[in-house]
């Protein structure tokens, strides 16, 4: 299959090219500060590099997973392409961070990312390449179709159609090609970076204002041209800090103002927020602390999150579906969701008790907060625990067979739990029934607190926890052979009628 882009070469972007559509931004644009911004002069200020840098690196770390959408629910899937290309590697020479992290710096620098599409024999996706955004230029043609015009390494225009081309808009007016922030921002940027100029010079310059000669008398331009010479010469770099002569009388003074009075320190504060503005991110992030403290600097972190990378995920999230997945894959409803928990999580504390309540309440299993955990799941812990003590208002509550449910299935773990633990022992019981009662009575007590967590989402009181236990004790201490009584006893049975017992006191 022909590839109109084979002519490109696989090396890293040369962004100081002046090739393509955008040429113009590396010849720069002339500020009323005084300085030339361009999108490479732009990167030097500290405020732009960190805001491009975080919210790339934030959004490409987090886990792109895909899902495949259900009549109820959805479900996790791995084993395709797409999940491949964001969560591994998009071609043989980058990685999925790497790629992901570089098309949002795209994105934001220059208000577009590219990358070339190319799909296997099958129509899935393959591989991702990165394209120089300066080098791609979307244009239509008179019938309307959208294709792109991207310029090869050896300087020549090709036409390559959409579905081609991988691609991420910034804001823009058209929907296809979004803004160049640094473009627009070039005033707010060139303030800062005369400010960073001006600080180096005057600090160059041994942090010392301009010098006025004041002398008595007329001098040639010879002795005026040596004596500047002269006084420069003793003020330099190198005699910064060296005795200053004056000659014939003159008298030295200050002329500019100092940077207390030109308010620098200010104008940098300033510029640092102005930058943030531009890129929707919270002064916080980019190192401005001066509105942060203890109590809100969380509620900051999760307006980053909600305000800063959300709409970034929803543009990468469906622009995958558009443009990568095939009409196969969506019409079997798969989709892809950025996983932001790892971003949102507070302290340990915090996460516990949320975590604690989500469960109690019925809307998270076990299981499902040990995932979240980064922790191996535990058989048994998969089912969801629901409340039984709760009514709709002004209504009596009413008795329905889930209790009972909840009753037997609690009652059938408690007792599997001691048939499993009095068969490692007893068939030793009689070969010293007083060293088995003992450890008989051991293992009861450790059971209390087993039992205790199993009653607790119903309601029940330890004492019934402690009851179960007893009631159990006594069964295989005064059992004539307890290897048979365990075989032939309804250790369940008698397990739910004290459960139900302690449930029907606790409702008198």
């Amino acid at each position: 299959m022909f590839n109109p882009l084979k002519l490109f070469k696989r090396k890293a972007l040369t962004t100081n090219s002046n090739e393509g559509w955008q040429g113009w931004l590396q010849n720069g644009i002339h500020t009323d500060a005084g300085v030339t911004i361009t999108n490479d002069t732009a990167l030097q200020i500290s405020a732009v590099f960190n805001s491009i840098r975080i919210i790339g690196e934030d959004i490409a770390k987090l886990p792109l997973q895909v899902f495949k959408r259900l009549d109820k629910g959805r479900k996790k899937r791995s084993d395709n392409n797409i999940w491949r290309l964001f969560n591994e590697s998009p071609n043989p020479e980058m990685d999925a961070m790497s790629f992901r992290n570089t098309i949002q710096g795209h994105v934001l620098g220059y208000g577009n990312g590219y990358a070339e599409i190319v799909r296997g024999p099958d129509g899935f996706v393959q591989q991702l390449w990165i394209l120089d955004p300066k080098k791609v230029t979307p244009k239509r043609r008179d019938n309307g179709t959208l294709y792109y015009e991207v310029i090869t390494d050896d300087g020549r225009p090709a036409d390559v159609s959409l579905e081609k081309i991988f691609r991420i808009p910034g804001f823009g007016f058209d929907g296809v090609q979004g803004y160049n922030v640094i473009s627009y921002a070039r005033q707010s940027l060139g303030l800062a970076r005369g400010a960073e100029l001006f600080g180096s010079k005057f600090f160059g310059n041994g942090a010392k204002a301009s010098l006025v000669l004041e002398i008595p008398q007329e001098l040639t331009e010879k002795s005026s041209d040596n004596l500047v010479k002269s006084v420069n010469k003793q003020v330099g770099r190198e005699n910064q800090h060296s005795v200053l002569l004056a000659e014939q009388g003159a008298k030295f003074s200050t002329l500019s103002v100092s940077q207390k009075d030109s308010q620098y320190l200010e104008t940098r504060q300033f510029s640092v927020r102005d930058i943030a503005r531009w890129f929707r991110i919270q002064p916080h992030k980019i190192g401005d602390l001066s509105d942060a403290t203890f109590s809100n600097i969380e509620h900051q972190s999760q307006e980053y999150v909600g305000d800063t990378l959300t709409p970034w995920f929803v543009r990468w999230e469906q622009a995958i579906r558009m443009q990568l997945m095939t009409p196969e894959q969506q019409t079997d409803n798969l989709y892809v969701k950025h996983n932001a928990n790892a971003l949102l999580r507070g302290d340990i504390k915090s996460r516990y008790e949320a975590y604690s309540s989500a469960i109690m309440n019925g809307w998270a299993t076990r299981n499902e907060v040990r995932e979240r955990e980064e922790l191996n799941p535990i058989d048994g812990l998969d089912e969801p625990l629901v409340p039984l003590n709760m009514a709709v208002v002004g209504e009596e509550p009413v008795e329905t067979g889930n209790t009972d449910a909840f009753i037997e299935d609690a009652a059938g773990r408690i007792a599997l739990a001691e048939e499993h633990g009095l068969s490692a022992r007893v068939g030793k019981a009689n070969d010293d029934r007083d060293r088995f009662n003992e450890w008989v009575s051991a293992f009861y007590e450790k059971q209390i607190s087993y039992c205790d967590a199993c009653l607790k989402p119903l309601g029940v009181s330890k004492t019934a926890a402690r009851e179960i236990a007893i009631s159990g004790e006594w069964a295989i201490q005064y059992a004539e052979d307890p290897a048979s009584e365990i075989k032939t006893w309804n250790r369940k049975q008698e397990i739910v009628d004290i459960i139900k017992e302690a449930m029907l006191c606790t409702t008198k």
